[in-house]
């Protein structure tokens, strides 16, 4: 396989976790990502030590799946956008009448996802930092479209500075689109220096959020309007036994529901 950076080598936590829970629970069903873990040449037994860290990780994808699916639904001319789509199945795990789709990654990481999924008229893989805003340059748009842009796993890896960049440039791009992100607490990325899978991979975690005005107070058009956390009684009543017992006393409670959490922003001219 081909040789990833250290920073696309985490790819592979949030790949594993939805191949094993798609193998035990009903948070996610992922039989490509089962697929992909079964046959890449990766030594998976180094990173990852936690069950429930692939619960989270399931957690995760499954409530930006349930976005992405309503986002579908509800807009005629959908586009969809993934940024650090890693190997991730998103694009198969929700069907849907969505005008494009567009997963985009770095060039290592899409020169070995183009082994497991193939391009189509309506389906394309970017190969770009999420950075080089020359990327915006080929998404193809028209006056009815409506975009959904999902990070799962990223903005962790960029600096407060260039997350804000991000964002202004999504907004620049896009007359109307949705931004939906996962994002550490600051208090989280303290504890990550001491406790997290991609220590052993050499990859550092730069960024944490406790208030969305971080993004609201940088141009009018920019609004948070929901904040998710893994901690809903919805996916810990998929588990069972001890568990769902333990899972809800160590990661399902009041201290951890303010650690890590989903954003959803609307982003508007």
């Amino acid at each position: 396989m081909k040789k990833l950076t250290k920073e696309s080598e985490t790819l592979f936590i949030p790949l594993y976790s939805k191949a094993e829970v798609h193998q035990y629970g009903d948070i996610l069903k992922d039989e490509k990502a089962a697929e992909i873990v079964s046959s890449v040449d990766y030594d998976f037994d180094h990173a990852f030590k936690s069950r429930f860290l692939t619960i989270y990780m399931g957690i995760r994808a499954a409530i930006l799946d349930e976005y992405v699916r309503t986002f579908i639904q509800t807009h005629e001319h959908a586009i969809i956008i993934t940024l650090g789509c890693g190997l991730d199945a998103r694009c198969l795990r929700v069907s849907g009448d969505y005008e494009q789709w567009y997963d985009l990654d770095l060039t290592d990481v899409i020169a070995v996802r183009k082994n497991y999924y193939q391009e189509d008229e309506r389906y394309h893989m970017i190969a770009s930092s999420v950075l080089s805003f020359e990327w915006l340059n080929q998404i193809q748009i028209s006056d009815q479209s409506f975009v959904l842009i999902v990070a799962e796993g990223l903005t962790m890896y960029l600096s407060e500075e260039e997350n804000k960049a991000l964002i202004l440039a999504l907004k620049k791009k896009f007359k109307r689109a949705d931004y939906v992100f996962d994002a550490y607490s600051k208090s989280a990325v303290w504890w990550s220096k001491y406790k997290n899978p991609v220590n052993a991979m050499g990859a550092v975690i730069r960024w944490g959020m406790d208030d969305p005005k971080v993004f609201e107070s940088l141009t009018a058009g920019i609004g948070c309007t929901a904040i998710r956390s893994f901690t809903e009684k919805q996916w810990s009543d998929k588990l069972s036994g001890l568990t769902k017992w333990a899972f809800r006393l160590f990661y399902a409670n009041s201290w951890a529901d303010k650690l890590y959490r989903i954003y959803y922003f609307q982003l508007r001219s």
